[in-house]
């Protein structure tokens, strides 16, 4: 019994350095978004916690509370725009734009403000 006790607790000292390994690879998952869609992203540089867009047409997202988007992916929707709104009195206010393919940043005013999210040809 003592034996196997042993041989398991090698087991477990060995698999320490592939579990520590596990949040660099969050890393390496920036800016993943699957092809003919459009991803948000509540961090920089495409991190954080993601939204994807089901269709095109606009959409208040769900999945973000406060305005939070603070970077997108388009990664080609049906090779769509992707257009962020604000609302400002009773008028929504386009602050960022995205062509098919673009990624990037909100900065400024355009950051954590976006209320709705379009997608069009």
């Amino acid at each position: 019994m003592r034996r196997y006790s042993s041989i398991v607790v090698s087991l477990l000292i060995a698999t320490i350095p592939f579990l520590a390994a596990t949040p660099a690879q969050a890393t390496a998952l920036a800016w993943e978004c699957d092809l003919n869609y459009s991803c948000y992203y509540m961090g920089y540089n495409g991190t954080g916690s993601r939204w994807v867009a089901p269709t095109a047409g606009c959409h208040e997202p769900p999945a973000f509370p406060g305005n939070s988007i603070s970077s997108v992916y388009n990664r080609g929707h049906n090779n769509a725009y992707v257009h962020l709104y604000a609302k400002v009195s009773s008028s929504w206010v386009e602050i960022a734009s995205f062509s098919p393919g673009a990624w990037g940043n909100l900065s400024g005013s355009s950051d954590n403000n976006a209320d709705r999210v379009c997608i069009t040809p």
